[in-house]
C-alpha cells in the first residue's frame, strides 16, 4: 500500500460522509419540491372546486374590466356560459347609462380598497334586470401590486321585492291605524308602547316608545286595569261596552274597550293590543231615548194632549241619530273589508287582526243602532190586528236562517197551526227576534234543535219556542228583558241585548204575556201570548 493512503484514508471517510449528506440533502430538497408542487396543485384544485360549487357568482377581472374567470353560479345568475363571458368587458352586465360605475369601482380597487355590500342593478343575458349585492376585493401579485379584482355577486332581487312589499304593507297599516276611528295602541310585555293611532296619542298623550301601564293611562276609569293587563298577558281577551269614566273637565263619560294579547311568529305572547272608543254620545242617546220613551208613556197614561207632538219629536231624534251614525259605520266596515279583500297578500297577521277588529266594531255599532230603532218603534207602534198564522211565519223565518247558514244543520220543527190575532209586522219582528236567539245560542251544540209549538198561558192560547242551546242561570232572568243587558260575552255570542226587550214590548203592546225558563247548558224556553183585543 502506498504510504500516502495512511494519510488520505481518514480524509476520504470524511469526504464520503459529506458527499452522502449532500446527496441526501439534495434528495430531500427534490422531495420537498415535489411535495410543494403537489400541495400547490391540490390547493389550486381545492380553490377551483370551492369557486365552482359556490352558490354566489364569483368573477375575476383585470384592471381594464375584462372578465378573466366565470364560475357556474355566474352562469346561473346572468345566463352567460363561461366561453361567452371570458374576455368580454364586465360592463356588458351594466344597464345602459351606468357604465361609468365601473370606472369608479376600478379606481377604488387600484387603491387597494375592499368593497362590501355594494348594491347595483345588472342585466342578464335574457334581458332581465336583477338586483345584486357585490363584494369586490383586489387581487395582488407576489410583489403586492394590484393586478385585478375578484367579484362576488349575490342575487337579492327577491329579498328587495319582499322588503318593498313589507314597506308598502307597513305604510298601509300605519295609514289605517292613524286614521282609525277608535283609539288603538300596541304594547310589549313590559308596557312599552310600540305603536299608537293618532286618536290614542291625542286622547292619552302617549307616543310610540313611551312606557305606561294601562292603569296610568286611564286612571279615571272605573276598572282594575292592572288586572286586565295581567289577564291579557296571560292569554285572555278582555272587553266591555260601556265603561264609566270621570272626565277631567267634570262629568262622566263611557268607553267601549277591548284588550287582547298579540303573539309573535313563535306563538308566544309578545304583548297586548288595546282599543278604546268614546261611546258617551251613543250611551247618552240611548238614555235620552229611554227617558223620552218613559216620559212619553207617562204622558200617555196621564192623557197628555201633546202625545202626537212628542212622538214626532222622538222619531226625528231617533232617525237623526241613526242617519248620522250609519254612514260612517258603513264606511268603516266597507273600507276595512276592502283592505282585507284587496290587499290580503300584502298584510301580515297583525294587520289583519287590526282590520278585523275595526270591521267587527263597526258592525256591532251598526247592530246597536238598528236595535235602538227597533226598540223605539216597538214601544210606540199601535198594533193593527188581523188573523195571523205564527206557524207559517216561523217556518218562513227558519228557512231564511237555513239559507243564511247553509253550513250549519239545525233540527227544527213547527206545529201545523198557531193562530193569533196580531199586527203581522210586529208579530214577525217579535218572532224573528226570539227565533234568532234560539238559532244563535244553540250554535255550539253538536246537534242543535229548535221547537215551535202551541202553549196555553192563563187560559190564553200562545206560542212556545224551545232550544237546546247555552241557556243561562234563572237568577239573572229579569235582566234579559231590560234593554242592552247581556249574560254572555260578545266573542261567545254576538248581539247588542235588545232582542228580548223588544219582543216583550211588542207582546205587551198586544196585551199579552211573555215568560222565559232556562238552565245553564240545557237550553231555553220562551212562551208568549198575543190575545184578542
Amino acid at each position: 500500500m502506498d504510504p500516502d493512503w495512511h494519510v488520505m484514508l481518514p480524509w476520504l471517510g470524511v469526504a464520503g460522509a459529506a458527499l452522502t449528506a449532500a446527496a441526501a440533502a439534495a434528495w430531500e430538497l427534490r422531495r420537498r419540491g415535489r411535495d410543494a408542487a403537489r400541495a400547490l396543485q391540490s390547493a389550486e384544485s381545492w380553490y377551483r372546486a370551492v369557486v365552482e360549487s359556490s352558490d354566489d357568482a364569483i368573477i375575476g377581472k383585470d384592471l381594464n374590466g375584462t372578465i378573466l374567470s366565470w364560475n357556474a353560479a355566474a352562469q346561473r345568475l346572468f345566463g352567460y356560459a363561461a366561453d361567452e363571458a371570458l374576455g368580454r368587458p364586465i360592463t356588458m352586465l351594466f344597464p345602459p347609462g351606468t357604465e361609468h360605475e365601473e370606472t369608479v369601482l376600478l379606481h377604488r380597487i387600484r387603491s387597494g380598497e375592499h368593497i362590501s355590500h355594494y348594491e347595483a342593478e345588472r342585466i342578464c343575458r335574457d334581458g332581465r334586470t336583477v338586483t345584486v349585492s357585490l363584494s369586490i376585493s383586489p387581487i395582488k401579485d407576489a410583489s403586492g401590486r394590484v393586478v385585478g379584482a375578484s367579484k362576488i355577486a349575490r342575487d337579492i332581487t327577491e329579498r328587495r321585492r319582499i322588503e318593498a312589499e313589507l314597506r308598502d304593507s307597513r305604510q298601509h297599516l300605519a295609514l289605517l291605524i292613524d286614521r282609525a276611528p277608535v283609539a288603538l295602541a300596541l304594547f310589549d310585555r313590559s308596557a312599552r308602547c310600540l305603536l299608537t293611532s293618532r286618536r290614542w296619542s291625542e286622547e292619552y298623550g302617549v307616543a310610540d316608545g313611551d312606557r305606561n301601564e294601562l292603569s296610568k293611562l286611564l286612571p279615571h276609569a272605573e276598572l282594575d286595569w292592572s288586572d286586565v293587563q295581567r289577564r291579557a298577558l296571560a292569554g285572555e281577551t278582555m272587553q266591555g261596552d260601556a265603561l264609566p269614566v270621570s272626565r277631567a273637565a267634570g262629568g262622566r263619560g263611557w268607553l267601549r274597550w277591548a284588550v287582547r294579547p298579540w303573539r309573535d311568529d313563535d306563538g308566544n305572547i309578545g304583548g297586548l293590543v288595546a282599543f278604546t272608543e268614546d261611546v258617551s254620545g251613543l250611551i247618552e242617546a240611548q238614555r235620552e231615548i229611554e227617558r223620552l220613551n218613559a216620559d212619553l208613556q207617562r204622558r200617555v197614561d196621564e192623557g197628555s194632549v201633546a202625545l202626537s207632538g212628542a212622538n214626532d219629536e222622538l222619531d226625528a231624534f231617533t232617525y237623526a241619530v241613526a242617519h248620522e251614525m250609519r254612514a260612517p259605520l258603513r264606511a268603516m266596515s266597507g273600507f276595512s273589508q276592502a283592505l282585507i279583500d284587496d290587499h290580503a297578500t300584502g298584510l301580515d297577521g297583525e294587520a289583519r287582526v287590526y282590520l278585523e277588529q275595526i270591521d267587527a266594531g263597526a258592525r256591532r255599532m251598526a247592530a246597536l243602532v238598528d236595535g235602538i230603532l227597533a226598540l223605539a218603534r216597538s214601544a210606540r207602534s199601535t198594533p193593527q190586528r188581523v188573523d195571523v198564522d205564527l206557524a207559517a211565519l216561523a217556518r218562513k223565518l227558519l228557512l231564511e236562517f237555513e239559507r243564511r247558514d247553509r253550513a250549519r244543520p239545525v233540527d227544527w220543527q213547527v206545529d201545523d197551526m198557531l193562530p193569533a190575532h196580531a199586527d203581522p209586522r210586529l208579530a214577525e219582528v217579535a218572532l224573528r227576534l226570539l227565533l234568532d236567539n234560539a238559532w244563535k245560542f244553540s250554535a255550539n251544540e253538536a246537534q242543535p234543535r229548535i221547537r215551535v209549538s202551541a202553549v196555553t198561558l192563563d187560559g190564553v192560547d200562545g206560542c212556545c219556542i224551545e232550544d237546546n242551546g247555552a241557556g243561562f242561570d234563572m237568577r239573572h232572568a229579569a235582566r234579559l228583558f231590560k234593554p242592552f243587558q247581556r249574560l254572555h260575552r260578545h266573542d261567545e255570542f254576538p248581539g247588542v241585548g235588545v232582542g228580548l226587550a223588544t219582543a216583550q214590548r211588542i207582546v205587551q203592546r198586544h196585551g199579552g204575556r211573555i215568560d222565559i225558563d232556562a238552565s245553564p247548558g240545557a237550553g231555553c224556553r220562551v212562551r208568549f201570548t198575543l190575545p184578542r183585543a
